[in-house]
Parts: C-alpha cells; structure tokens; sequence
C-alpha cells in the first residue's frame, strides 16, 4: 500500500511540474520527497517482516475534525462511508484503529495552517508575522497532537488493539499518517494547489534529518 501511494503520489507531482502548475514554494520540498523515499521504504520496512501485536477492525476512513459534531451535551461522529475517493471493497477493508487517529492528526494540522492563512488574508496577521504565527501554530498542532495521543491511548490500553510497545505503537501510527499525507497531497494537487505546501511537508518531516 505505501508503495503504491508513494508512486502515485510522486506522478502526480511530477505530472504538475512538467504542466506548470506545481506552487514554487513547494519544488524543494517536492524534491526532498523524491530524493528521500527509499529512506521512507526502509523507516517502514519491518512492517513487512515483523508480526505486531495488533488487531483489525471496521474504522471510520475518512476521520477528520469536520466530521466530528458538538451537540451542545455529546460529540457525534457523521459520514462513515470512508474515503469517498476510495473504491468500495477498499473502503470496507479492516484496519489498525490507528488509522483513524492519523486522520484526526492530520487535521489539527489543516486547522491550524487554515486559521494562519485566514487571519493573514484578513488582515488581522501582518505579512511581517506570518512567521512568527506560524512558529506558533506549530507549537499548538504539537501540543494538541500530544493531548490526543495522551488521552487516546489511555482510554484504549486495556481494548488489545493497538501494540503495547510505544515502539510499535509509533511506527504504525506514523505509517498511517503518512499514507494519509500522501493522499492529501495529491487531493491538493487536484483541488487547491496552493495548499499542497501543507501535507507535502508533513511528508519531509518524516524523512532523515539529513534529507529534508
């Protein structure tokens, strides 16, 4: 599957370089993937040789924070019919609960870049804060990712779903986030260029130090 997503990924991106219509703020970080996926192949290779303590189940597909509703007295989860790009069989495969948790990371991240990007068209950023606000927004996707991770996995231990190793644990959570990176990048690339600078770099912070 990653390899897959990879590929498809990379020929979309490429296909929107030769057209002209890949963002220029984007063409290193674009680069930097290219250049960096056989160390993404390696990061996730035990994967394909190691057994982990895990299980499948049915999961949501498509979680993120607009699908998730505050009634006033309860939170109500909407659209369970998964990934609506996906095809059906694939939509219905089981998968690590995981998924869903890379789902709602990566929209913290969508919410805090939106929230920059609006204040900053609005005026209420000056250009010569947009930094600045964005060191910040940084530090809370951060800190919100952490009190996730923290409340999720406490309320999940005793349900021998998810990997009792942190070790495990991370590695498949990192997996999902980055097949859902991948995805949104080329969701970007087709729908709002601009925004494709967002997930391509939570794709390059996931490589080596030395690549990004």
């Amino acid at each position: 599957t990653l390899r897959n997503e990879v590929k498809a990924t990379q020929r979309d991106l490429r296909r929107a370089r030769r057209a002209g219509t890949l963002p220029a703020d984007v063409l290193d970080d674009a680069d930097r993937f290219d250049a960096g996926v056989d160390h993404l192949y390696e990061r996730f290779d035990r994967l394909r040789t190691t057994k982990l303590d895990a299980k499948r189940i049915r999961v949501h597909g498509d979680l993120h924070l607009g699908q998730i509703l505050w009634t006033g007295n309860d939170v109500v989860f909407i659209d369970f019919e998964g990934e609506p790009g996906a095809p059906m069989a694939q939509r219905t495969i089981k998968r690590s609960p995981l998924a869903d948790l890379a789902g709602l990371i990566r929209s913290f991240d969508y919410a805090g870049r939106m929230s920059v990007q609006r204040a900053a068209e609005r005026g209420r950023v000056g250009e010569g804060d947009v930094d600045a606000v964005g060191r910040w927004r940084q530090r809370w996707t951060d800190a919100v990712t952490r009190r996730l991770l923290e409340a999720y996995f406490d309320q999940i231990e005793s349900a021998d779903l998810i990997p009792a190793a942190a070790e495990d644990r991370r590695l498949l959570l990192d997996i999902y986030t980055l097949i859902k990176a991948l995805y949104e990048v080329r969701y970007e690339l087709s729908n709002r260029p601009d925004w494709v600078a967002w997930p391509l770099s939570a794709i390059v912070d996931l490589l080596p130090v030395s690549d990004r």
